[in-house]
C-alpha cells in the first residue's frame, strides 16, 4: 500500500534540547518538519542540518509562542503553503 499524503509536523520551541530532538526523531522517520522557535539563527542551522543529513527539506519559520501577533502570522503562512 502507497500512502499518498505527506506527513508534516511543526514543533514549537524546536531549537531547546527536547524540539531539536524531537525534529530529528520526525524527521528520521521521514516526515516534514516545520520548525518553529523565537531563536531564527538556531532554526536555520538546525533545518540546514536536517536537510543535509537526511537529504530532506525542512523548513523553519521564527515565532513567538507568546505573542499572538506571531502565531497569527504563522497560521496564515500555513494556510498559504498549503494551497500551493
Amino acid at each position: 500500500m502507497i500512502e499518498s499524503e505527506k506527513k508534516v509536523i511543526l514543533i514549537t520551541g524546536a531549537c531547546g534540547q527536547l524540539g531539536s530532538e524531537l525534529c530529528r526523531t520526525y524527521a528520521d522517520l521521514g516526515w516534514t518538519v516545520y520548525i518553529t522557535d523565537i531563536d531564527t539563527n538556531a532554526c536555520d542551522k538546525l533545518a540546514q542540518s536536517l536537510s543535509q543529513d537526511l537529504n530532506q527539506k525542512h523548513l523553519y519559520f521564527p515565532m513567538d509562542i507568546t505573542s499572538e501577533e506571531s502565531v497569527a502570522m504563522l497560521s496564515v503562512i500555513l494556510k498559504i503553503s498549503r494551497s500551493l
